[in-house]
């Protein structure tokens, strides 16, 4: 994450503001470098359900600038965070200069997953 963290723009974001909404273009990346970031999704019938929150030392809208979709989710600050912030086309680009670091890439990704797969465990089955 050094890498990342290296071309990075930290900034303080206060706690409420969004970073991203879900639905719009991915342009960049987020890296939580201090504080919470609530991901929250709509669900059927116009509904907000939380997906997870993502704290320190994670990325937010990762898989979605890698893949060129739109955000699935909505990211906003929960508390007062730094935040490093890097374009797509940067990534992308350090990404080709840089192959190793797909390695990293693919084990964030997989901690998205993850903690989404945990996430579902937690709800309740309706019938």
């Amino acid at each position: 994450m050094n890498t990342l963290l290296d071309i990075a723009r930290i900034e303080q974001w206060p706690a409420g503001r969004t970073l991203f909404r879900e639905g719009d273009p991915a342009r960049g990346v987020y890296i939580v470098v201090a504080g919470e970031v609530d991901l929250v999704f709509e669900a059927r019938r116009g509904t907000r359900k939380t997906l997870r929150g993502s704290h320190a030392g994670e990325i937010a809208g990762l898989s979605d600038a890698v893949s060129g979709t739109p955000h699935d989710c909505t990211a906003t600050t929960r508390t007062p965070c730094t935040i490093g912030t890097i374009p797509a086309n940067e990534l992308q680009r350090l990404l080709v200069e840089t192959p190793s670091l797909w390695m990293t890439v693919l084990q964030f990704m997989s901690n998205d997953v993850n903690a989404c797969y945990d996430s579902m465990r937690g709800v309740v089955a309706l019938r």
